[in-house]
């Protein structure tokens, strides 16, 4: 193994390819990504309740406004929300052996 390859496994996450995974994977496969499996669970679970309690406790609405419109941007906007949750962690982790591919992190973000 020559010395450039092994900085290379040793090196953490572009930011512009974290941001990406995130935007496109949510903030679990994100995590995963850049090798932080406990935060990609916590995450999930973290993410599962919120969406339980917006199901069966209901989305607080206000009279007179229509989120309809709000609702057009909605995917664009937990975009940047989950890659801006994700990034700046992605200089804390180094990816493991098994998620240095990226491909189980783009098989388990879906």
């Amino acid at each position: 193994m020559t010395e450039e390859t092994a900085q290379r496994e040793t090196a953490s996450r572009s930011l512009w390819s974290t941001a990406l995974v995130s935007a496109f994977g949510g903030p679990f496969g994100g995590f995963l990504w850049i090798g932080s499996g406990k935060l990609a669970v916590v995450s999930l679970v973290v993410i599962s309740v919120v969406v339980f309690a917006l199901i069966y406790i209901g989305f607080p609405v206000l009279p007179g406004v229509n989120l309809g419109w709000w609702a057009n941007f909605s995917g664009i906007g937990l975009m940047a929300l989950w890659a801006a949750i994700v990034v700046p962690f992605a200089h804390r982790f180094k990816p493991d052996r098994c998620t240095r591919t990226g491909f189980r992190c783009w098989c388990s973000s879906f």
